[in-house]
């Protein structure tokens, strides 16, 4: 995968099994709202990351760069 032009391996462990829901929004809000990193988007809720979870449970493939670019993007 091709971020920014910089080439990445696009491997990462799986951390769905291992956080909950209320976790993982938070590394996510933090992710969004970091100055450091220029983003000041909204905040991922406990209640979001259940919706994709629930409408992704059927998933075994990870995901491949092309489909996540597919994603748009939201505030």
């Amino acid at each position: 995968m091709v971020v920014n032009g910089q080439t990445w391996n696009g491997n990462m462990t799986p951390f769905g099994p291992v956080l909950d829901d209320e976790e993982i929004a938070n590394i996510l809000t933090y992710i969004r709202q970091a100055p450091e990193w220029g983003n000041n988007a909204g905040e991922v809720t406990p209640e979001m990351v259940r919706a994709v979870r629930e409408a992704t449970a059927d998933r075994t493939a990870q995901w491949s760069a092309a489909e996540l670019l597919r994603i748009p993007e939201t505030e």
